[in-house]
Formats: structure tokens, C-alpha cells, sequence
């Protein structure tokens, strides 16, 4: 593009919307801002940086690589200086999941924004691969329902221009969302709970520090099993089990807590080695693969009723395995099951505990 196509349709305008949250990505805050002015992403960067939005980088993830032209747009509009908002990664890594999948949300977080008269944001945790649930209330994460085509969440216009508990309801579906998640807080649920396991095993794994907008998977624990080949297990299947092993043997319950993948799941190389690919698995599929660890690593003290009507008793492991995982996988996956199992076996008997 030429510098006299950019100056002729860059225009010096000034935001006035609240700086980035502490724990906000720079997608929700760009996101925000538009829709305050009423308009969709590609025409606010536009409006800011006078590139046209068929340019490469307007299809970019603003989360993980934030232009500069754009940054520097953004502060001159904002009117705060550099240190005031620095040009820094605000959670989300190549680690992260892909923008497709950061629409997860917590309706608890939202309703306490409006209730401080603040907007509502999403925040830089909800975009973790292994949480499925709000590290503050640990609730689950559900799906904001309103997408606009490159992944552009948009919020009620009264949430910008009059946040408060009373505007709430400029969302039809929030308090439905409410209502559905408060049936999981902690009090609600017993330790056996599927739920309940999977916020077990990801706490124990998982450290947040929301003021640093950093995170990281602690990589030695107490359990003897390996996760990341738990999970890839758990994604793993064929035409016959097109859900994935962990979708085959999910709980029984509504798809939105556990689910299956929704799409086909795809795999891709990562680190030199074959790896499902986050971008096809949505959240309640993640989830269910979660429990398919954690009933692993942890057992169960309940039995457990599957979305395939069986009931899988209580116990360790092996009985999991030898009762559900080891018939559900067939011979498809059986090398894998037996691989799996070997190592599961040794780490027992040699007292090691490394998850990963």
C-alpha cells in the first residue's frame, strides 16, 4: 500500500473508552472500542491507521502481535503515553488457544463488571488450553453467543455507554448463563462430581498470576501418569469413534458442560511431534477430555454415569481402564491404550511423578 493511500484514509480521532483492564487481551479492548463507536474491528483499525482492512495484517491475532502501527495509533487517540500502555503481551502466547476458540466467557465476571459499572472484557485466563473454567469463580466457562466474522465478539451497545446491573438484561441470554453456571460453584458439588475432578486435576496443574497476565502447567506432581498423552489419548479416534476416546466416554449430563467435539478434530505438528490441533475443539469437548485424565489420574470415590448410558463403578485407574477405556477404544486405538497403560503401570511401581 502506498504512503499516500494510508495518510488519505487515516483520520486523527480520540477514543474515549477505558484503558485496557489489568487482565483484558488487546483483541477484547479493540473490540470494545469499536463497538462504542458502533462499528465493527476492521473499521475502527481503518479509522486509526488509515490500512484498509484487506490489508495481510488486519486478518492477524491482535493478541499475540499487535501492530505497530496500530499501537501507536491507539496511543495518540487514547492520548496516555507509551508507559502508560505499553506494547506488551497481555496473556496470550502461541500456547494460547486460537482466536476461534477465545469466545468462552464467564457470565459470573460479567454481571460483577456491570455491577462496578465497568464493561464487561474478556479476560486473558479464558484463552488457557486446560482451563474450562473461571479461575475466580470456578464455574464453567460457556460461549458468548454473539460472533461477527473474524472472531469479533461483540457486546450490547448499553454495556459501553451505561455499564451497570441494571442494563444486564440488554443481554437476553446472560442470566440464562447465570443461572446455568451458579449450578456448578463449589458448594453445589461434590468431590466426585466430574466437574469437581476436572477443576481438581487443573489447579494442580495450572498457576495464574493475573497481575504479571502470565501462566504456566507445574510439570511434577504427586500422580504418576503423563497428562499431555492423557489428553491426546482422550482426542484420539477413527470413523468409527469420530468423537474422540474421550468423547465416546464423556459424563452423562448436558453437551454444554460436557460435549462432544462439535467438529472434526484435526491434528497438526507442534515441537516435532503430531498433536491435536485446539482450533477444531471447542470447549465442552475440552472439558470432557480433562475428565478423561482426571478420572485417570485421580479415581473416583461414586460411580459415574457416561453419556453412552454405561455406568462406570468407583475405583482407581485400572478399573476405569479395564471396565470402559480398554472396550471403547476396539483395536483402533488399542496400541495406544496398551502403550499408555505400560507406562502408567511403571510409573506405579517405580514411584516417579511426572505428568508431563
Amino acid at each position: 500500500m502506498s504512503v499516500a493511500r494510508a495518510n488519505q484514509g487515516k483520520r486523527q480521532i480520540r477514543l474515549y473508552v477505558d484503558l485496557p483492564y489489568r487482565d483484558e487481551t488487546w483483541a477484547s479492548f479493540i473490540d470494545r472500542a469499536a463497538r462504542f463507536y458502533r462499528c465493527d474491528r476492521s473499521a475502527l483499525v481503518a479509522q486509526l491507521t488509515g490500512i484498509w482492512p484487506d490489508e495481510p495484517w488486519c486478518n492477524t491475532d491482535f493478541d499475540q502481535d499487535l501492530p505497530v502501527d496500530l499501537y501507536e495509533a491507539l496511543v495518540d487517540s487514547l492520548q496516555v503515553s507509551k508507559a502508560e500502555l505499553p506494547n506488551i503481551g497481555r496473556g496470550v502466547s502461541c500456547d494460547s488457544l486460537p482466536p476461534p476458540r477465545r469466545q468462552e466467557y464467564c457470565p459470573l465476571c460479567f454481571l460483577e463488571d456491570l455491577r462496578a459499572c465497568r464493561t464487561p472484557y474478556f479476560r486473558f485466563q479464558w484463552t488457557i488450553p486446560l482451563l474450562t473454567y473461571c479461575s475466580m469463580h470456578r464455574t464453567p466457562l460457556v460461549r458468548w453467543r454473539s460472533i461477527r466474522r473474524q472472531d469479533e465478539r461483540i457486546l450490547p451497545w448499553q454495556w459501553l455507554a451505561r455499564p451497570s446491573s441494571k442494563n444486564a438484561t440488554a443481554c437476553p441470554w446472560l442470566q440464562e448463563d447465570v443461572a446455568f453456571v451458579r449450578q456448578y460453584r463449589s458448594s453445589h458439588v461434590n468431590s466426585s462430581h466430574p466437574f469437581a475432578m476436572v477443576r481438581k486435576l487443573t489447579e494442580s496443574v495450572l498457576s495464574i498470576d493475573v497481575a504479571a497476565r502470565s501462566w504456566r502447567l507445574n510439570g511434577h506432581l504427586h500422580h504418576g501418569f503423563r497428562l499431555e498423552s492423557l489428553i491426546t489419548l482422550g482426542a484420539s479416534g477413527d470413523s468409527a469413534l469420530s468423537d474422540g476416546l474421550a468423547g465416546a466416554v464423556r459424563p452423562n449430563g448436558d453437551d454444554i458442560l460436557f460435549g462432544p467435539p462439535r467438529e472434526p478434530i484435526t491434528w497438526e505438528m507442534r515441537y516435532m511431534r503430531r498433536c491435536w490441533s485446539s482450533s477444531a475443539i471447542s470447549v465442552a469437548f475440552r472439558r470432557s477430555l480433562m475428565w478423561f485424565a482426571a478420572r485417570t489420574i485421580l479415581g473416583s470415590r461414586l460411580p459415574t454415569l457416561l453419556a453412552n448410558g454405561a455406568t462406570v463403578a468407583a475405583g482407581n485407574w485400572e478399573r476405569w481402564w479395564l471396565d470402559v477405556v480398554k472396550p471403547q477404544a476396539g483395536t483402533v486405538l488399542s496400541s495406544k491404550v496398551q502403550s499408555e497403560e505400560r507406562h502408567m503401570r511403571l510409573c506405579a511401581d517405580n514411584g516417579q511423578a511426572s505428568l508431563f
